[in-house]
């Protein structure tokens, strides 16, 4: 009988404490499931112009990540994040972070001047000994334009032919000059002669490449037959 006392008692009692424990639990003694938070870069892909640049960041961590662009002379990243845009052409920002990399694909586009308007007198698959382009200009943007004295022909492999010389198209003895500017609204004439000893060829794969300067930057264009035009920042050299 004593026995049976104690047994109950002592079940009695762990009753009670798994009771007490049990109702403890969840201001102490519980456990908390804590979810990692997803990270990614804020963008997967990006076009920017020549000279602009984006800020890439990470979202869903406080950690800086080590920064990275394949191709530095298309797009540079500095630890901050911030995308700067440098010349036409494509190139994978990465971050990496524990071991992880995120990257963001970017475009970079050349920076095309609003306002100016080129047409060209081109001669297809014909050698060009003496007038190699007559070349018109209006310039509705707000500066003034000025042409550089040499101009090329670019082939599809964009190799160069010898220079052509700007002349000025108002003077009988055609002169050769060293510049032309075209004001904000006016319209300009530009005269190129070959005056090397080389001939060259006009056709459908060839652009005619000359040097400018718009508001203290560099810059070259072509044109080709269709009256297609590129502009580009930067060296009338720099082709590639």
């Amino acid at each position: 009988m004593r026995k049976f006392r104690a047994l109950t008692i002592l079940f009695t009692t762990i009753f009670i404490l798994m009771s007490v424990l049990t109702n403890l639990l969840p201001f102490g003694l519980t456990t908390k499931t804590v979810e990692a938070a997803t990270i990614k870069i804020n963008l997967k892909a990006a076009t920017i112009t020549t000279g602009e640049t984006i800020t890439l960041k990470l979202i869903g961590t406080r950690n800086k990540p080590t920064w990275k662009s394949s191709n530095q002379s298309v797009a540079t990243v500095d630890k901050s994040g911030v995308v700067t845009a440098m010349k036409e052409g494509t190139a994978k920002i990465t971050a990496t972070l524990n071991r992880k990399t995120y990257s963001c694909n970017v475009t970079v586009e050349p920076n095309i001047i609003e306002g100016l308007n080129f047409t060209a007198e081109l001669y297809e698959n014909e050698t060009t000994d003496s007038v190699a382009v007559l070349l018109m200009v209006t310039n509705n943007s707000e500066e003034s334009i000025t042409f550089t004295s040499n101009g090329y022909v670019i082939n599809e492999s964009k190799e160069t032919s010898s220079p052509v010389y700007l002349f000025d198209s108002t003077d009988e003895s055609y002169d050769l000059i060293d510049d032309i500017t075209v004001e904000s609204g006016d319209t300009g004439y530009l005269y190129y002669r070959n005056e090397s000893y080389d001939s060259f060829t006009l056709d459908e794969d060839s652009w005619f490449a000359f040097d400018f300067s718009y508001d203290d930057a560099n810059y070259y264009g072509g044109i080709n037959l269709n009256g297609d035009l590129k502009l580009y920042e930067g060296s009338i050299y720099d082709t590639d």
